[in-house]
């Protein structure tokens, strides 16, 4: 298993993450794990090396992004946002084709991280970029219809991609955040 794809199982004690939580002048902040309800003037939160529950119980959570595995949940979300889909297609940097079943797998894993933001959005309001799943995304307020239209009425932030494929980002997580080093 690569060093870099290895899963880093840390823990936070609740009184470190209360004490991050109290710091209410904190703009910025790169965590794995946690609760971050009182970061009230919070923009960008960055997860790394984060991983989901992958099919077929693989004992190894770096083949999540590997085993690109679709199921019928996957084609339904692959679904969802379709307007997205067109307006920002999914590109394979390695390669001009895409094949079907990992295009169905990466726009329903690109759903899922864009909901995950949605869920950091409506607890951190103050958040405007969010990087999870290997997908960097700026959060934009309001709700769009199909034609891509703002619905003004809502607070509601919703996702939107900063990137045509995943991306591991080191190099601007690095810049950033400051964290990891050069040979990462």
């Amino acid at each position: 298993m690569e060093e870099s794809t290895r899963p880093h199982i840390a823990r936070v004690s609740e009184s470190a993450l209360a004490a991050i939580g109290s710091l209410d002048s904190l703009e910025q902040l790169c965590l794995t794990a946690g609760s971050l309800k009182g970061l009230k003037r919070l923009k960008r939160l960055a997860i790394s090396r984060d991983t989901y529950p992958v099919p077929l119980n693989l004992e190894e959570p770096e083949y999540y992004y590997e085993i690109k595995l679709a199921d019928p949940e996957d084609h339904k979300l692959a679904k969802k946002r379709n307007w997205m889909n067109e307006l920002e297609p999914i590109e394979d940097p390695d390669s001009e084709t895409v094949y079907e079943i990992d295009q169905i797998w990466e726009y329903a894993h690109r759903y899922r991280m864009f909901k995950q933001a949605e869920k950091y959005a409506e607890v951190i309001p103050t958040l405007e970029w969010v990087y999870c799943g290997e997908w960097p995304m700026k959060l934009v307020g309001g709700p769009l219809d199909a034609n891509a239209s703002r619905d003004r009425q809502t607070r509601r932030k919703i996702a939107w991609p900063l990137a045509k494929a995943r991306d591991p980002c080191w190099s601007y997580l690095r810049r950033t955040f400051g964290m990891g080093r050069e040979e990462d």
